[in-house]
């Protein structure tokens, strides 16, 4: 027979009944700071401005040689150039920093817990397994989104200051709003993707070369198809091939986010602009990819380790 509680105080208890709505967040504040204080995160986020710097440099060289008086002697150096739209683009297609930021941050996000049994502590707490999965997620997204965020930004406002306001709108006021759109593309797709790797193993090492091994494979196949079937026996059009070659991970972010900047980047070395592709098909593709990794990483999220017989 049970006997009735002896403590009555709880009686008196007038606080809140129901959980805090933001849950997550403690986890993923947990996981920034720790990202923050690690010394590759700032080496990693200052060499993402590297392509916003090259950026710099062609636009003055380009407004410098605009400005010469003798502009009609140099029209085929300056068609030659990148306008600002396909610098712009550029910057966004520059994806190793981010590419290596997201494995420094994700590839231990999950394995690392799983190795040191720190999913019976987080699910002992007043959170759900979702709320680990969001706050784990977020630890990874919100740093990589920033980094990926600032030489885009700091690209745009140079170009308002540099082509001037009146003239910068008009050309390319759009990229303003889309500044803040793309850098989600990747920083999404890796958080989503290195989240599921992450959540398979106890050793952050496996989860960082086991994601760079699919993610470099995919885009070593996808280039060789583009090779072979654009100046195979077979060639394709230029706009086919390059949809071929946008299918891969890194093809599809880079493919989605030339087609939302309407640029692409200049290849200097053969002074022409690559074929824009349709994006719907990528992004279902970088869909069912980012659904496929969070699928894993919540069906492997387990406060205990069951053992199947």
């Amino acid at each position: 027979m049970n006997s009735p509680i002896a403590d009555l105080t709880y009686r008196q208890y007038d606080g809140p009944k129901s959980l805090p709505a933001l849950r997550w967040w403690v986890v993923a504040r947990h996981g920034i700071r720790v990202a923050m204080r690690k010394k590759g995160f700032w080496v990693l986020a200052s060499c993402a401005m590297i392509p916003s710097f090259l950026l710099f440099v062609f636009s003055y060289i380009r407004s410098t040689i605009e400005a010469n008086p003798n502009i009609g002697r140099n029209a085929r150096l300056i068609d030659s150039l990148p306008n600002f739209d396909e610098l712009y683009a550029g910057v966004y297609g520059s994806w190793y920093w981010v590419f290596f930021l997201s494995l420094l941050l994700g590839a231990g996000v999950i394995a690392a817990d799983n190795r040191a049994n720190a999913l019976q502590v987080y699910l002992s707490k007043p959170i759900t397994k979702a709320d680990y999965l969001i706050g784990k997620w977020m630890s990874v997204f919100i740093p990589v989104y920033l980094v990926g965020l600032a030489p885009l930004l700091i690209s745009v406002l140079y170009g308002m200051f540099s082509i001037g306001v009146s003239d910068f709108f008009p050309l390319y006021g759009s990229l303003l709003p889309k500044t803040f759109i793309l850098p989600a593309i990747p920083a999404i797709v890796h958080s989503s993707c290195l989240i599921g790797v992450s959540a398979l193993t106890k050793n952050p090492w496996v989860a960082g070369v086991s994601y760079t091994a699919v993610y470099v494979f995919a885009n070593s196949a996808a280039f060789i198809l583009y090779q072979t079937l654009r100046h195979g026996p077979a060639r394709l059009s230029a706009e086919a091939a390059e949809f071929i070659r946008s299918l891969s991970i890194q093809g599809a972010i880079s493919g989605i986010g030339f087609d939302l900047v309407g640029a692409m980047p200049r290849d200097i070395a053969q002074a022409r602009v690559r074929p824009s592709v349709e994006w719907e098909p990528l992004a279902i593709m970088l869909f069912l990819v980012c659904v496929l990794g969070l699928f894993i990483a919540y069906r492997r999220i387990r406060a205990v380790e069951v053992i199947q017989g």
